[in-house]
């Protein structure tokens, strides 16, 4: 789960095995959103039936040394809120109220701050990259549509997942589909900008289904890849995980 693009880059299965043409374009879709350091900022918009929330990240990312850290801006209730992960681990600091809570395999399928996203998204990002393989199922023009699938004997959350790509490496969208192979989330991109020589869909709309008006929206406010980062610039990750978590 790369960045908040940790995150959402491990939401689209890479390149493990399985058709060259669908391994090569998920190859790039990957690539045009990894880089050794990212720092970005996010605005998330959770959408439910009774209340509605927004919240804005700072996240800065190491991504060669899987370190991540992502510090909460708005709203000001939640604001120095930390989210961490280091060595296949995930935190949550509070500093206000001097708590560290560790994310035990229990809590991985607990929404993340109430949204479509889950802390098993945000941990295990890369296990939807390296367990499954792929194949070109339809071609539509300039659209790509790819059907994921686990490799044997491998563990999955999902049975399948449907992704739509343009053959510029843009993703369009992603379907998953359970282990009984109902249809359970949707990510739709839209808005592509322009960040240097990349094309990044800059909003991200994630969908629980059956769709009933309840969604996350995602935009990418602000990024930067392989930016220069000061010394201190992993302190607080440092010193949060530097010793045993507090259970909630």
């Amino acid at each position: 789960m790369k960045s908040w693009l940790w995150l959402l880059v491990g939401l689209w299965p890479a390149f493990a095995s399985g058709n060259d043409e669908a391994a090569e374009l998920l190859k790039r879709v990957r690539a045009q959103h990894s880089a050794d350091v990212v720092v970005s900022r996010y605005e998330i918009e959770i959408v439910r039936t009774e209340w509605q929330r927004t919240v804005i990240m700072a996240v800065t990312e190491d991504q060669r040394g899987g370190r991540y850290q992502g510090m909460v801006i708005a709203p000001r209730r939640l604001a120095d809120t930390l989210y961490l992960k280091r060595d296949g681990r995930l935190w949550m600091v509070i500093p206000r109220l001097r708590r560290k809570v560790g994310i035990s395999p229990a809590m991985l399928s607990e929404p993340w701050m109430g949204s479509d996203l889950s802390n098993q998204d945000i941990l295990q990002g890369d296990a939807v990259i390296d367990d499954y393989q792929h194949r070109v199922i339809a071609r539509d023009g300039d659209l790509v549509t790819i059907e994921s699938t686990p490799l044997p004997g491998r563990p999955a959350l999902w049975r399948r997942l449907r992704q739509q790509v343009r053959r510029d490496a843009v993703p369009v969208r992603v379907d998953y589909f359970d282990q009984d192979d109902v249809l359970q989330r949707r990510i739709e991109f839209s808005e592509v900008g322009e960040v240097g020589e990349r094309r990044l869909p800059m909003v991200w709309r994630i969908v629980p289904m059956p769709e009933k008006g309840e969604y996350t929206l995602l935009k990418v406010s602000g990024v930067e890849f392989d930016p220069t980062l000061p010394d201190d610039a992993f302190n607080a990750l440092e010193q949060a995980t530097a010793g045993t978590a507090t259970s909630p």
